[in-house]
């Protein structure tokens, strides 16, 4: 069985190089969340130390203790993204039979992309309690599929529709392609693979809750 522990650690700002610790929990920690000043002088840094069997591991909750602030993405920005990834993908999307756009974030680069490359584009909807609604389960079966969304953080979204798709729908081939993939909030036990721009800090799309 996998273990997991999570505590945050004050350590000296004395002892820290790099956004790493020199002395004390070496080899465990994985970078300073932030610095504690009085008087205008860093006294001390804050850290997330997390066990896991096998080596340390990034945590996904990491953004959201820091607030972290959201890096904010234009549609023209999209609009540049899904050109270069049909540019550099023309064979592999030429064999694409359906395009499934995940509501409602992925909804608009799946329309973008599905007129681009002219293929039919179905929609999939999952709410707040991974509840799965999709009801064109007998136009993907034994089809090629491509699941388009605009963003991975933990890869839970994608991992519960892939295997939705494939267990309800039975389509030939299911793959993914999202604009980013916010690489510092995945987490390893969804294991998704998809077609994506990597980044470390998480963005905000023009069709999200700007107050959220």
């Amino acid at each position: 069985m996998v273990g997991f522990i999570l505590r945050v650690q004050i350590a000296p700002a004395s002892l820290c190089r790099n956004n790493r610790l020199v002395a004390g929990d070496r080899g465990h920690n994985f970078g300073f969340l932030a610095l504690v000043k009085t008087g205008g002088v860093a006294d001390a840094a804050v850290f997330f130390v997390g066990y896991f069997r096998g080596g340390p591991q990034f945590l996904n909750l990491a953004a959201k203790q820091l607030n972290m602030e959201k890096k904010p993405v234009s549609l023209g920005e999209v609009k540049k993204i899904i050109d270069e990834f049909t540019a550099s993908n023309r064979k592999l999307l030429a064999g694409i039979d359906f395009v499934v756009g995940v509501s409602r974030g992925g909804l608009v680069p799946a329309a973008l992309l599905a007129t681009k490359i002219n293929k039919p584009l179905v929609a999939a909807y999952i709410n707040k309690n991974d509840e799965i609604f999709f009801d064109r389960s007998e136009w993907i079966k034994d089809k090629r599929v491509l699941v388009v969304d605009d963003v991975i953080r933990s890869g839970k979204t994608m991992r519960l529709l892939a295997d939705h798709l494939n267990e309800i729908s039975r389509p030939r081939e299911v793959m993914i392609f999202t604009l980013y993939n916010v690489a510092t909030l995945n987490e390893a036990i969804y294991g998704v693979s998809a077609l994506s721009r990597q980044v470390v800090e998480d963005v905000i799309f023009p069709w999200d809750n700007q107050d959220a």
